[in-house]
């Protein structure tokens, strides 16, 4: 797996490989940056159902920036098998985020946005 950070690359490598969103980033600048990732080997099954699964992991990132966090824990689990290796780990760190979130709840202004400087959520 080989990481981007920023859109800039991806109209050109998005009709030739499986790319993912993983996070947005708030930097100290109060600058947003959007780390995706470039899968370089999926699973047999998966190739089968890529686009359902790629609707699924977007799926969840859009119902984790709306605190809907239990459902986001949900999907981590069900996708954690589906991409290989390379994104088990990402998986487990989103379905344990999203339990420590709904247990500690987030503030109204909350965008979903992983601040690197303080390696907290806003």
């Amino acid at each position: 797996m080989n990481i981007i950070w920023g859109n800039h690359e991806l109209a050109s490598i998005e009709d030739k490989y499986t790319v993912l969103e993983l996070d947005t980033f708030l930097l100290e600048t109060e600058d947003t940056i959007t780390a995706y990732c470039v899968l370089s080997e999926i699973p047999a099954p998966t190739l089968i159902n890529l686009d359902h699964y790629k609707q699924m992991h977007d799926k969840l990132l859009e119902n984790y920036r709306d605190k809907q966090f239990e459902f986001v824990a949900q999907m981590a689990e069900q996708l954690e098998i589906r991409f290989g290796e390379d994104m088990r780990e990402y998986y487990q760190v989103m379905k344990t985020r999203a339990e420590e979130l709904q247990a500690s709840g987030v503030p109204d202004d909350w965008k979903g946005y992983f601040v690197s400087a303080t390696q907290t959520t806003v």
